[in-house]
This record gives structure tokens, C-alpha cells and sequence, in this order.
């Protein structure tokens, strides 16, 4: 009930910009959250944010994380 109904649709369903496919692999998804959340706590990153997935590259994202 309540967060883990709605992580749940969240997982199952992920949001994306138009024209980008979603992720459906749930360790993908998991890394992604865990940088993201990294990402907001100034924390380096695990391997990327996922900007590559934006058409960043991994130069850029790194930057970017920093």
C-alpha cells in the first residue's frame, strides 16, 4: 500500500521523453535510481547518471556529476 503500490507502477511502467525507449531491466533501473539519488547528494557517482541514455557522453556526464 501507499509507496510501494505506487514504486511498484513506477517500475513496471517507467516514464521516458518521447522518442527514448524505457528500461524494463530492474538492475538497470536500481542503478539508475542509486545514482540519481547520489547525484542529488553531491556523492560521486557508482558508474553514470544515465546521461549517455540522453545523448551525453560519459565525459560529459561525468562533469556533469561532479
Amino acid at each position: 500500500k501507499g509507496i510501494q503500490e505506487w514504486l511498484g507502477f513506477y517500475l513496471k511502467s517507467p516514464l521516458t521523453k518521447d522518442g527514448l525507449k524505457p528500461e524494463h531491466d530492474l538492475n538497470v533501473q536500481f542503478l539508475k535510481l542509486q545514482n540519481t539519488l547520489r547525484f542529488i547528494g553531491k556523492e560521486e557517482l557508482i558508474n553514470h547518471l544515465g546521461l549517455t541514455y540522453y545523448g551525453h557522453d560519459e565525459k560529459e556526464a561525468s562533469r556533469i556529476g561532479n
